[in-house]
């Protein structure tokens, strides 16, 4: 899926709308792996701003 060319242009309109997305590529389907190879303090970094305490 990752592989398609549509999958970079929606990626790239789900950022221009302002959809935080990390660099995670997704796994082939049925292949070991996912969680323990997602980026998961990426992720958090990503949604600090989010987070965080209004001042």
């Amino acid at each position: 899926m990752a592989a398609h060319p549509a999958y970079s242009r929606s990626l790239e309109q789900l950022r221009e709308m302002g959809v935080l997305i990390g660099s995670y590529r997704p796994h082939p389907p049925k292949a070991e792996g996912g969680a323990d190879q997602f980026l998961w303090e990426e992720a958090l970094d990503l949604l600090a701003p989010a987070i965080s305490p209004q001042h």
